[in-house]
C-alpha cells in the first residue's frame, strides 16, 4: 500500500480507437447523405448515457466516416491544409454545429482550432452540408 493510504487505481485496458481498426472493417459510403446518417446513428449509440459528449463523438465518428484518423483531423501541421483533410474537417465542423448547436468556442475546443477558424470552416461547408441534413430531417 502506498504511503498516502490510498490504493492505486486499477489499470484500465486500452480500448482501441475506431481508426485502429483494419481498413476492411471501416465503413464505406456512397455519398455524404449515407455518411451523415451513419454518423448520427453511431453518435446516438455512443452517447446514449452521455449526451454531453455528442460534439466529441461527432468528431470521432466523422473522422471514421471520412476514412481519416482523429490525429490527422486535429493536425495543425502544414499538411493539414491539404484538401483530403481540410474538406472533411470543414464538413464535420458544419455538421456538428448544425446537429448539436454547439458554440463556436466549444467547437474550437473540440477541433483544436481558434473559434474564428471554426466560423470560416462552417461558412465554407454550409452550402454543401445544410441541404443534405435538411433532407434527412
Amino acid at each position: 500500500m502506498p504511503k498516502s493510504g490510498l490504493m492505486p487505481a486499477p489499470a484500465l485496458e486500452r480500448t482501441p480507437a475506431p481508426y485502429d481498426q483494419p481498413p476492411s472493417l471501416l465503413p464505406f459510403f456512397r455519398d455524404d447523405a449515407a455518411r451523415y446518417v451513419w454518423m448520427i446513428r453511431e453518435v446516438d449509440r455512443r452517447t446514449k448515457d452521455r449526451p454531453f459528449a455528442r460534439d466529441t463523438a461527432f468528431r470521432n465518428c466523422g473522422a471514421l466516416a471520412f476514412g481519416i484518423s482523429v490525429d490527422e483531423l486535429l493536425s495543425a501541421e502544414a499538411g493539414a491544409r491539404k484538401p483530403h483533410l481540410m474538406v472533411p474537417r470543414q464538413k464535420l465542423i458544419c455538421a456538428t454545429r448544425l446537429l448539436t448547436g454547439a458554440t463556436w468556442h466549444r467547437l474550437g475546443f473540440v477541433f483544436q482550432r481558434d473559434h474564428s477558424t471554426i466560423i470560416n470552416n462552417y461558412n465554407r461547408a454550409f452550402d454543401d452540408v445544410a441541404p443534405i441534413l435538411r433532407k434527412l430531417a
